[in-house]
């Protein structure tokens, strides 16, 4: 075989191995606003599907696309006088407590256990750990994707520093 046809077939395995694909497995457990557990199956990946060419799976919904993503944003509304909390893609229920694991990143929302602290809604969102808390009725989770997955997490309406309210 001579060095022309060597390179073509090295060219051809790197560009095999090196096209962008990821999948970003994600799990966990829901507390609902009546006390019963609903399981949390979500998760992002980025595929090439036999006959379909590219799909961007969010949890169970599948779009075809030409090219990775930007971002994707996960909205936590605050509801019921900021008791409890709304995120569409977990449960067809208000959701008191969550704990969600993306890949390598945990998210956890638990009530407030600090008795000198009143943060809007009694919540501390966790984030891989890290303390955020709600600093409006509304938070937000922006996930950014680069060809591999997961480049960065950033969030909106959400603080380090807790605010008291009253």
């Amino acid at each position: 075989m001579n060095q022309v046809h060597k390179l073509i077939i090295l060219l051809a395995l790197v560009s095999f191995c090196c096209r962008a694909e990821f999948q970003l497995l994600g799990s966990g457990s829901a507390l609902l606003m009546d006390g019963k557990r609903n399981e949390i199956d979500f998760g992002f990946s980025y595929l090439t599907k036999e006959g379909a060419g590219k799909t961007f799976h969010v949890g169970k919904q599948e779009v075809s696309v030409e090219d990775v993503p930007e971002k994707y944003t996960l909205t936590i509304l605050l509801q019921n006088k900021d008791k409890y909390v709304w995120i569409q893609e977990f449960a067809p229920a208000l959701i008191e407590t969550f704990h969600w694991k993306l890949g390598e990143h945990v998210f956890k929302l638990e009530k407030n256990k600090d008795s000198k602290l009143t943060p809007k809604g009694n919540y501390v969102f966790f984030i891989d750990g890290e303390k955020n808390y709600f600093a409006q009725g509304m938070g937000q989770i922006i996930f950014y994707f680069k060809d591999d997955g997961l480049d960065k997490i950033e969030t909106n309406g959400l603080s380090s520093k807790p605010r008291n309210y009253q």
